[in-house]
């Protein structure tokens, strides 16, 4: 896994764990279920990212 990659990821998973302890410390009552769709969403993105980039079979001459 690419470093720059670790340095956005870890940053924003602290923060949406930050988010969620500060709002059920609050008493507000919030849903997972939007941050496990934007969850897998970036999952689908990487997945995407990652087979578009991928080195491509070339025809062997000779």
């Amino acid at each position: 896994m690419n470093r720059a990659f670790l340095i956005v990821l870890v940053p924003a998973t602290l923060a949406a764990a930050a988010y969620l302890g500060a709002t059920a410390y609050l008493g507000a009552g919030l849903s997972v279920a939007p941050f496990l769709g934007a969850g897998g969403g970036f999952v689908a993105a990487v997945v995407i990212v990652h087979l578009w980039r991928r080195r491509k079979a070339r025809p062997r001459i000779g």
